[in-house]
């Protein structure tokens, strides 16, 4: 057994993760985890180590320096082998008083408390650290969000002492849950209760956990867990120790923790005075989200700027930012229509910099506020070509790059040292991280779901959901006839379809909604390949375009003649029809400029009403917006384009109605589900709340009819 770290031995002493891990594993074991006091976890981390998730090795395992990637990884629904303890604090009648489903706790320094589901935390004396945010005595009430889906945070006392209320929220977000099985059991179970403690009701949206194996219905919880370089690193990155306001540009291959480092900092930035902050008058920071295929407040198939306003407690699809609310502010987005950025990089490249121009125009207003930036993961070849292009060009303040020990780290470091110039860079060693529910594609269907059954924002400003299934959504009707149109076209981007086959590939597909801010865009476009291996790439316009040399990718440039750049041709499909756009002669769409345009956001093709000439669109935008949008369009200041890319198929939103159908029958065969008043799955569990009992009437479900998708099909067509 590797001998444990000596008090005046350095803490980046080279130890295996499966040393360290050991080494717990044998402290741990001897601490009963019915007694609900473990001690905290004393072992230093390293370098190896995953601040999220790691595996504990069996009983006999040989200790090998380098773990490979399936040593480290944790697989989708896999389960710690040996219990790990998740709080500290321990519960009795001295540390709690209950009321109702509330719950008021005391708490020691270094106390740590761990709290499955969705609850209001508030710091009514001291100050307590949860997600990286650093909580202090007020007020306020912020809403942390806490499934399974994710590592579970835990709240830590940084103060001598601390009292904290921990609220009992509407249990709105779970109401998705009768509509589809992805947010199905991801929450908790009951309250907490022992013979001598309790912590909250029955009914209580939240739930207090001990350890990884406490939890009632056996599923797999991991702690977010401390990392003594990771924490070192941000404590580095929320300072001005090279002179100038953070601009923390994070990069690193796929699910090595990007996104939740992303959150660690920005809610570190925005809780704590820092030296810079002076000169903003409100604590805030920008976030520059180009990972399309994880997003952060956009819906997958987007990138973004968001100011954040208040500190983000929970994963991506607890928060979706359909506008304003209480944490988040929605800057501009712009459409990529695909999950990566391999599809079209030139317009990844030429998006993101338009919206950094954005931020630096957004600090006239708010002057000395720091951005964070969360890059994709694709981060070799091109990707690492791209990333380098975009660093020299913006020269972010510093570079935070996680490796998950693949063969081209070095590569990787040495080309971003390369192109970082005065930038501070630090290297973060992480192993890969897999949800331990959930799977990415999953993950985006729970984000887009999130996403259009929000449902605005309630008088604190936080985020209101509905449990209306799609097909019964009162749908935005647009006309697209030829006579007082709604919309100027349909675009595809990335692909060729036969006229006659568009409107089978709009019925129940997204699509971006697209404000063209001047007309001039159309004209800035043109198709063009690049060449082969070796010869020159495509040039782009001096100001704000990029040459980017990879290989057979579309790529768009500006150009004042018409004769080299012609104006779309806006047709229209023989049978419906359906006004579609063209950019070349070729047939090939290219991107819109997001210099002269911006996505607004994303609709569901729910109908089109040929004989009427009207698209039925579902889209969480709010009533305001889409009137400001047709105002502006009749006024001939802008116009709307509809954008077809290569999404996920919303296969979620086609079994609503199905599964809704399923949780009321099952819920009137079951007695005692019916009586509870906050609904359950699991015997009297909130899994599955009120939404089937309350509010009910004048909802005319029983009396749908009419398919949400009508496919038709021709021969082999």
């Amino acid at each position: 057994m590797v001998p444990k770290r000596e008090a005046e031995e350095p803490l980046n002493r080279s130890h295996s993760a499966f040393a360290v891990a050991r080494s717990k594993r044998e402290r741990l074991t001897s601490i009963p985890v019915e007694t609900l006091s473990p001690k905290p976890l004393t072992a230093s981390y390293d370098e190896n180590e995953d601040f999220q998730a790691f595996n504990v090795p069996r009983h006999g395992e040989p200790d090998r320096n380098t773990p490979s990637e399936s040593e480290i990884e944790v697989e989708a629904g896999a389960q710690p082998t040996t219990p790990l303890s998740l709080s500290t604090w321990h519960p009795d009648l001295r540390n709690i008083v209950n009321s109702g489903d509330d719950a008021e706790l005391s708490m020691c320094k270094g106390d740590t408390i761990a709290i499955l589901g969705q609850y209001g935390l508030q710091v009514k004396l001291g100050t307590v650290e949860v997600y990286g945010a650093v909580l202090k005595q007020s007020a306020s009430t912020y809403v942390v969000s806490a499934p399974t889906t994710h590592a579970l945070p835990c709240i830590l006392c940084s103060s001598s002492m601390a009292r904290i209320l921990v609220k009992s929220r509407p249990q709105q977000l779970r109401k998705l849950g009768t509509l589809s099985p992805l947010f199905h059991r991801i929450w908790n179970h009951g309250g907490f209760k022992t013979e001598t403690a309790e912590i909250g009701g029955p009914y209580s949206s939240f739930c207090f956990i001990p350890s990884t194996t406490s939890d009632p219905l056996k599923r797999s919880i991991f702690p977010l867990l401390s990392n003594q370089p990771r924490d070192e690193a941000i404590d580095k990155l929320c300072s001005m120790g090279n002179g100038r306001v953070p601009t923390i540009l994070i990069c690193g291959s796929q699910a090595t923790g990007k996104s939740t480092l992303g959150r660690l900092v920005s809610n570190r930035l925005v809780t704590t005075e820092m030296n810079f902050s002076r000169l903003t008058p409100h604590r805030t920071t920008f976030l520059l989200d180009l990972d399309p295929g994880q997003a952060e407040f956009s819906p997958p198939g987007q990138i973004s700027l968001t100011q954040i306003r208040r500190p983000l407690l929970g994963p991506s699809f607890t928060h979706p930012c359909t506008g304003t609310n209480s944490s988040a502010r929605l800057i501009r987005a712009h459409a990529l229509a695909a999950l990566s950025p391999k599809v079209n990089p030139v317009h990844f490249l030429d998006a993101a910099s338009q919206l950094m121009h954005e931020y630096h125009c957004a600090l006239g207003q708010y002057p000395g506020t720091p951005l964070v930036i969360n890059c994709p993961g694709w981060i070799t070849g091109s990707g690492l070509e791209i990333l380098m292009q975009f660093i020299r060009k913006w020269s972010p303040s510093d570079i935070v790059y996680l490796s998950n020990g693949n063969r081209d780290d070095s590569q990787i470091r040495a080309a971003l040292e390369q192109a970082a110039g005065n930038s501070l860079t630090h290297f973060l060693r992480e192993p890969i991280y897999k949800s331990p529910s959930k799977t990415s594609a999953q993950l985006r269907a729970m984000q887009t779901m999130s996403y259009f059954h929000s449902d605005g924002i309630d008088d604190t400003g936080n985020i209101e959901w509905n449990a209306v299934p799609i097909t019964s959504t009162k749908p935005w009707m647009v006309s697209y006839g030829e006579e007082a149109p709604g919309i100027r076209g349909i675009m595809l981007y990335g692909e060729t379809v036969p006229p006659e086959c568009l409107k089978v590939i709009l019925e129940g597909c997204l699509v971006s909604i697209v404000s063209v801010e001047d007309e001039s865009v159309f004209s800035s476009l043109r198709s063009v390949r690049t060449g082969e291996a070796g010869l020159e790439p495509d040039v782009i316009n001096d100001d704000a375009r990029f040459n980017v040399g990879s290989n057979n990718h579309l790529a768009y440039r500006s150009s004042k003649s018409s004769e080299d750049s012609p104006w779309p041709r806006v047709k229209r499909t023989p049978d419906e029809g359906l006004p579609y756009i063209l950019t070349s002669h070729e047939g090939e769409n290219m991107p819109l400029d997001p210099w002269k345009s911006q996505t607004l956001g994303q609709a569901i093709v729910q109908a089109i009403d040929v004989p009427n000439q009207t698209l039925h669109l579902i889209t969480p935008l709010s009533e305001v917006t889409i009137q400001n949008l047709q105002s502006s369009f009749e006024a001939g200041k802008s116009s709307i384009v509809l954008v077809r890319g290569r999404w996920d198929t919303p296969a979620w939103a086609y079994t609503e109605e199905l599964w809704r159908a399923n949780y009321r029958s099952s819920r009137d065969l079951n007695k005692s589900v019916s009586t509870d008043r906050d609904g359950s799955d699991e015997g009297g569990s909130p899994e599955l709340d009120d939404y089937a009992i309350a509010n009910d009437a004048g909802e005319q479900w029983d009396d749908l009819e009419i398919p949400f998708v009508d496919f038709e099909a021709s021969g082999n067509q």
